[in-house]
């Protein structure tokens, strides 16, 4: 670096010497401020802004998840509904397999207990409808009442997100991040946990530290400048909104259950423009050990503005936590676009504004 820099210096003379100017060395730190901002903004706008339906946990305090679980890979294109029968269905699991699966942090005080899969891990499944010829809008719509009824107990939760998404035309790797969301005011924090982006912290409260998205970033999020540094940008900055899918608005399962309540809404409307909805019943997925019950949702042209020319989603549901727990969406040519699954649940827990703070996460900023 030495080298290079003493070299471009001499070239930067000559070329002054020749023209019987002095450089303007003013604009020229101008310039390098600039550039350290448009990289910095690129990076807050890439790595905060597609967390919607917004997944081992290891959080800035004590949260921690076994690792006996191999991550799957990212689901292939159009992969096959597999509808579930008894013979099928995987053998329930021992409460120690379920434990090492959903086993939680340790309780803060005040806390609650963590959510579990089920308090009876034999228990058989609990359809909504298993009635094959019941009309499959009522069995979805009561599918969401028990989701909206689920979600309306929950205060805050702690998951783990594994996601990718195409933003433009550009896949981008599978994210494993660590999730925390609280309603009130709403705020959602994610620590990378995986491979991609290793460390890596986000952290927003909608109203609060500037209404703006904190990034703690980490070594080669800018480039030639270590790891460490905090940087801040609007939600709905041109940089930020131009860099993902989803706005940190959308972030969390409570998105999963407005949308498809939208869409409910206008089939009962016989809105001409609302997407066709299919109850898929029970499905096996490689990334449970037991079938979730599926919801298919095909999309009209224009219905979504990442989906000019429509597209097709998969949405899933925990029948025990009566929860969203995996989204997948494909464009009108069959390519994945989305891939959003929560697992490890913990809920209820309590979540206070230090859990959000950027300033109690990681100190001051010498700025301020």
């Amino acid at each position: 670096m030495v080298t290079y820099h003493a070299a471009e210096r001499s070239a930067r003379a000559r070329t002054w010497r020749g023209t019987g100017r002095e450089p303007k060395k003013g604009l020229a730190m101008a310039r390098g401020r600039a550039a350290w901002w448009l990289a910095a903004a690129l990076l807050v706008g890439a790595v905060a802004g597609g967390c919607v339906y917004h997944r081992g946990l290891l959080g800035s305090r004590s949260e921690s998840l076994p690792t006996s679980r191999e991550t799957p890979a990212a689901a292939p294109l159009l992969p096959p509904v597999v509808p579930a029968t008894e013979s099928s269905r995987p053998a329930p699991r021992s409460p120690a397999s379920v434990e090492s699966i959903a086993q939680a942090p340790e309780a803060r005080p005040g806390g609650g207990v963590p959510g579990r899969l089920t308090s009876n891990p034999s228990a058989p499944l609990p359809a909504v409808n298993p009635d094959p010829q019941a009309d499959p809008i009522a069995t979805i719509r009561e599918l969401h009442r028990r989701a909206v009824e689920s979600y309306a107990q929950i205060d805050s939760y702690i998951a783990r997100l594994r996601r990718q998404e195409v933003v433009g035309n550009t896949q981008k790797p599978e994210e494993i991040l660590l999730f925390r969301f609280r309603k009130q005011p709403h705020s959602v924090y994610l620590k990378w946990i995986g491979e991609e982006g290793r460390g890596r912290e986000v952290t927003f409260v909608r109203g609060q530290h500037g209404n703006k998205i904190h990034t703690l970033t980490v070594a080669n999020d800018i480039p030639f400048l270590p790891g460490g540094r905090r940087i801040a940008l609007a939600p709905d900055s041109l940089v930020v909104r131009s860099a993902s899918r989803h706005s940190i608005d959308e972030a969390g399962i409570g998105h999963i259950i407005d949308q498809l309540g939208r869409i409910l809404d206008a089939v009962n409307r016989n809105d001409p423009r609302a997407a066709r909805l299919k109850y898929l019943g029970f499905v096996t997925r490689p990334e449970y050990d037991a079938p979730l019950e599926g919801v298919e949702v095909v999309l009209p042209p224009g219905a979504e503005p990442t989906l000019p020319r429509g597209g097709r989603r998969l949405c899933f549901f925990d029948p025990r936590h009566r929860l969203p727990v995996l989204l997948v969406t494909y464009d009108e040519s069959g390519r994945q676009v989305e891939y959003y699954c929560y697992d490890r649940l913990q809920y209820p827990v309590r979540l206070d504004d230090d859990d959000f703070d950027p300033n109690k996460l990681w100190g001051r900023s010498p700025a301020q």
